[in-house]
C-alpha cells in the first residue's frame, strides 16, 4: 500500500521551508502557498479514508540504517479527524493571514513557522508511540512562543515566557509520566501497553494523574489555566485559533489515549479528583468570561469553560457512554465555534481597532457582517441548533443526570453561564450608542475563512454520520430533560444580561467584593507572582549576591597571589643581578691588580717595553708585507 502519512509528514515540512524561501519575495502572499501546501496534505488524508473506516493504518520507517530506532505513524478514526482538522484550520489561517499581514514583517518566517506548527500538531496525532507523540508534543508547544513575542499585542514577551513556564511544567509532569511508564513496561508502544494491565494500583494512580495533568496544562485545566488569558489576548489573531481551536484538542487527545490506554487500571481517586478539576475549570472559566469586557479574554476564559465540559466527559474515566461520546462531539463542536469567533475579532480589530464590549456598544448596526458571523459561532458554544453543540451539550447535561443531583445542579449552573456570557457581548453590540470609533473596511479575505468554518459549523447534519463513525461516537440523541435545561438556561441568561445591561441592576456591593476576592484567589496569579516573579527575582538577587562575593574572594586571592609571585620573580632577579655585579667587580679589581703590578713607576722599565712593542708591531707590519 501506498505510504501516505510520511508523505503527509513531508508535506507538511516541506511547506514549512518553501514558505520561509518564498517569503522573501512573495512578502504576505506566501501565506496562499503555506494554504496549499496544507491543502494537499488534507488532500492525502482524505486518500486513505476507506482504509480508516475499516481499520486502523501502520505505517513504520527507520531513522537510521545505523541505530535501531524506527518512527511509527499511526491513523484512526479520532486521529484521522484531528490531522484533518489541524489541517483545515491553518489552511484558512494561512489565508487569513494574508492580509492580517499587510503592516507587518518577516512573512517568510511566520508562514514557516505557521505550517511548521501544522507539522508538530500532526505529528502529535499521529504518532504510534508515546515517545514520539512527547518528541512532537514539545515541539508544538515550543513554535507558539517566536510567534507570541515577534507578531503578538501588549506585553507580548511576557506573555510567551508565561506560555513557555506552563508549558514546560506541563512537560515535566507528562515526561515523568512517561518514564514510569517506561520502567513500568519496558515499552511506550500504545499497543503494546493497551494489553499489558499487570501492574500495581498504587502505580497505576501516579502514571495516569502525571499523564493527564500534563496534557491538561493545554487544555488550561484549572489550576494549570494562569497562560490562556494572556497567551490568547496577546498572540496574533490566526495564532490564537490556532491555540484555542487546535492545540487545546491535543490534550483532550492526550487525555483520550490515556484512557484508552490505562481505562482498566484506573481507581474511584483519580474519578473523583478529576470530576472536582472539572468541575472547578467550568464554573471559574463562565465567571471570569462572564465578568470580562475584551472579546478576546471572554473567549479565551470561554475555551477554558469548555475544556471543563469536556473534562467533564472522561472523568469517569471510561472509554463509552454518554460522557465520552458527548466529549468527543464537543471537542469538534468546539473547535469550529472558536474558530469562528477568534477569526471574527481580528476582523472587528481591523475595522474599529479594539475588541473592548462597552467601546464596541451599538456598532453591530454600522457593521452587521462580522458581528453577524460572530453569532453564528457562538450558537455552538450556547447549544442551539442546528450546531454540533445541540447534541453534544445535551449529551453532556444528560451524562450528569447520571451523577446525581448535585452534578446536575453544577452542570446547569455551568450550561447558565455559558448562555449568558455569550448573550452579554451579543447584546451589547446590539444596544443602542453612539459611534466612538473609527470604523474601517471589510476585509474579503479575512471574511473567506470565516464563511467556510461557518458554513461547516451551521452544517452537521450533512456530515454527522461520518463524524460519530470516525469518533466511535454512541448515543447520539436529543433527550426531554437536558432540552428543558438548554431552554430554561438560555431563558434565565437573557434575563441576566438583559437587567444588568439595560436595567442596570448591579449586585450588593459586599457580594461584589467577596465574589471578586474568591476569584483572585481562584486565579492563582498570587503563586505564579509569587514563585515565578517575586521568587525567582529574589533567587537571581541571591545568586547574584553571593556571586559578587565569590567573585571578590576569587579576585582577592588572585590578586594576592599575583603580587606574591610577582615579588618573588622580582627578588629572585634582583638577587641575580646583583651577584652578577659583584661578580663583574670582583673580576675587574682582579684584573686591575694584575696590571696595577706592570706598573713600576722606573723610566729605563718604561722605555725598554716600549722599545718592544714597537719592534712587535713593526714585526707583524713586516710579516704582513710579505704576504
Amino acid at each position: 500500500m501506498f505510504q501516505v502519512l510520511v508523505y503527509v509528514m513531508f508535506t507538511l515540512i516541506a511547506t514549512s521551508v518553501a514558505s520561509y524561501i518564498a517569503g522573501r519575495f512573495l512578502k504576505r502572499y506566501t501565506g496562499f502557498l503555506t494554504a496549499f501546501g496544507l491543502a494537499l496534505a488534507m488532500l492525502l488524508l482524505l486518500s486513505i479514508a476507506p482504509e480508516v473506516f475499516e481499520s486502523e493504518v501502520y505505517e513504520e520507517y527507520s531513522w537510521t540504517l545505523v541505530l535501531p530506532m524506527k518512527l511509527g505513524l499511526r491513523v484512526d478514526g479520532l486521529s484521522f479527524t484531528l490531522a484533518f482538522i489541524i489541517s483545515f484550520i491553518s489552511a484558512l489561517a494561512s489565508i487569513y493571514s494574508v492580509e492580517y499581514l499587510r503592516n507587518q514583517n518577516k512573512h517568510g518566517l511566520y508562514f514557516c513557522l505557521l505550517s511548521l506548527m501544522a507539522f508538530a500538531m500532526t505529528g502529535v496525532v499521529l504518532a504510534k508511540d508515546l515517545a514520539t507523540l512527547f518528541f512532537f508534543w514539545e515541539f508544538s508547544v515550543a513554535i507558539p512562543l517566536f510567534l507570541i513575542a515577534e507578531w503578538g499585542y501588549g506585553d507580548r514577551w511576557s506573555t510567551a515566557i508565561r506560555f513557555f513556564l506552563f508549558s514546560r511544567f506541563g512537560g515535566s509532569l507528562l515526561l515523568a509520566g512517561l518514564a514510569l511508564t517506561y520502567v513500568s513496561f519496558g515499552s511506550l508502544d500504545m499497543d503494546i501497553l493497551s494489553h499489558s494491565h499487570q501492574l500495581k494500583p498504587e502505580i497505576s494512580l501516579v502514571i495516569v494523574l502525571l499523564m493527564i495533568l500534563g496534557f491538561s496544562v493545554k487544555m488550561a485545566i484549572w489550576p494549570f489555566h494562569g497562560w490562556l488569558p494572556s497567551a490568547y489576548a496577546d498572540a496574533p489573531i490566526p495564532v490564537a485559533v490556532l491555540l484555542s481551536g487546535v492545540m487545546s484538542k491535543l490534550g483532550v487527545y492526550g487525555v483520550i489515549r490515556v484512557l484508552q490506554i490505562f481505562h482498566e487500571m484506573i481507581c474511584w481517586e483519580a474519578q473523583m479528583m478529576l470530576l472536582g478539576l472539572a468541575y472547578i475549570t467550568a464554573l471559574y472559566g463562565g465567571v471570569m468570561a462572564f465578568m470580562s469586557n475584551d472579546l478576546r479574554k471572554i473567549f479565551a476564559y470561554s475555551s477554558m469553560s469548555h475544556m471543563g465540559y469536556i473534562l467533564l466527559g472522561f472523568s469517569t474515566l471510561t472509554i463509552h457512554g454518554h460522557g465520552f461520546s458527548g466529549a468527543l462531539l464537543h471537542m469538534v463542536n468546539h473547535v469550529l465555534s472558536k474558530s469562528v469567533l477568534f477569526f471574527c475579532v481580528g476582523l472587528i480589530l481591523k475595522m474599529f481597532g479594539t475588541a473592548d464590549i462597552k467601546q464596541l456598544k451599538g456598532e453591530y448596526r454600522r457593521a452587521p457582517l462580522p458581528f453577524t458571523l460572530a453569532i453564528l459561532g457562538a450558537l455552538g458554544l450556547i447549544g442551539l441548533p442546528p450546531t454540533i453543540g445541540f447534541w453534544s451539550k445535551d449529551m453532556l447535561l444528560g451524562f450528569s443526570l447520571e451523577l446525581g443531583p448535585p452534578a446536575t445542579f453544577l452542570m446547569a449552573i455551568i450550561a447558565l453561564l455559558s448562555t449568558a456570557y455569550n448573550l452579554r457581548w451579543i447584546m451589547h453590540t446590539f444596544a443602542r450608542g453612539s459611534p466612538q470609533n473609527v470604523m474601517g473596511k471589510t476585509s474579503l479575505v479575512m471574511s473567506i475563512p470565516i464563511f467556510v468554518i461557518v458554513a461547516f459549523a451551521l452544517t452537521p447534519p450533512v456530515y454527522m454520520d461520518v463524524l460519530t463513525s470516525l469518533l466511535e461516537v454512541e448515543h447520539v440523541m436529543v433527550e426531554i430533560i437536558p432540552l428543558t435545561m438548554t431552554v430554561i438556561a438560555l431563558i434565565a441568561g437573557f434575563l441576566i444580561v438583559y437587567v444588568t445591561i439595560y436595567r442596570s441592576w448591579t449586585l450588593p456591593t459586599w457580594l461584589i467584593h467577596n465574589s471578586v476576592t474568591l476569584l483572585n484567589i481562584l486565579s492563582l496569579e498570587w503563586i505564579y507572582l509569587g514563585i515565578f516573579r517575586k521568587g525567582l527575582l529574589k533567587l537571581a538577587d541571591w545568586i547574584k549576591l553571593n556571586l559578587d562575593k565569590a567573585l571578590d574572594g576569587f579576585n582577592y586571592f588572585i590578586a594576592n597571589s599575583t603580587i606574591n609571585f610577582a615579588s618573588h620573580i622580582y627578588r629572585s632577579i634582583d638577587r641575580t643581578i646583583d651577584g652578577f655585579n659583584n661578580l663583574l667587580s670582583a673580576y675587574a679589581l682582579y684584573i686591575s691588580e694584575r696590571v696595577r703590578k706592570l706598573q713600576t713607576g722606573v723610566l729605563p722599565y718604561n722605555i725598554l717595553a716600549m722599545v718592544l712593542a714597537l719592534s712587535a708591531v713593526l714585526l707583524i707590519l713586516f710579516m704582513i708585507s710579505l704576504v
